[in-house]
């Protein structure tokens, strides 16, 4: 699901070959920032409505969702254990029904016992799969609430990266390899460390004038 790159090296001189296979989607800027600010208001919103026991009805509007958006909704739950439950129980039906047993209105009085939020939980599976094979590391960047509180010391971590203005020829090699699509030629060059920034060195590997180094502190 992340993006997928291969990285070759060939030639006497070692030089650096890089290869493009099937690149997600590229965010703008202006659409990012739109989804990590609703992402932040909704979260938000419902953990302070939860632990200060206030807004009682948005609590009540939000119904099985009041104790906690990741608490009623899933995806790992839905594909590791909902799902499979589901699976071996149709499984089991099959295995001892009869012909008169698969009619129209017995399959629909089975599907009618699966809970509106059980449903509810295999469109957000879906959608998260889509989303993570469209927009590399989905999952990190908008939903992930330890990525959130993560981010906010990040800018003043210790160990960042530098960028030698002389070397770099500004080709973007890094912006794209970068998988959290962080604007690194926008950064000041002595030393940035993006909020977002997972220090996974993929700018490094893709900058092919060695411009780019790690620096601490």
């Amino acid at each position: 699901m992340a993006p997928s790159w291969n990285n070759a090296r060939c030639g006497r001189n070692s030089r650096t070959l890089y290869v493009r296979l099937d690149l997600p989607r590229r965010l703008s800027p202006r659409r990012h920032h739109q989804r990590k600010g609703t992402t932040f208001l909704i979260s938000g919103s419902l953990g302070l409505a939860v632990y200060y026991g206030v807004g009682n009805d948005y609590r009540t509007s939000l119904g099985p969702l009041a104790d906690g958006l990741f608490v009623a909704i899933t995806p790992d739950g839905t594909l590791f254990g909902t799902l499979p439950a589901i699976l071996a129980g149709s499984w089991r039906f099959l295995g001892t029904a009869q012909s008169s047993d698969l009619s129209i209105g017995n399959l629909s009085s089975w599907f009618g016992h699966i809970s509106a939020l059980t449903w509810l939980n295999v469109v957000v599976l879906v959608g998260f799969v889509y989303a993570a094979w469209r927009i590399p590391r989905f999952w990190c960047r908008y939903v992930c609430p330890v990525g959130a509180i993560m981010a906010v010391t990040q800018k003043n971590s210790l160990l960042g990266m530098h960028r030698d203005p002389i070397k770099c020829s500004e080709c973007k090699e890094c912006e794209t390899a970068c998988p959290m699509q962080i604007p690194i030629l926008d950064l000041d060059w002595k030393k940035f460390n993006d909020s977002e920034c997972i220090l996974c060195m993929a700018c490094i590997d893709a900058c092919p004038a060695g411009a780019l180094s790690p620096k601490f502190p």
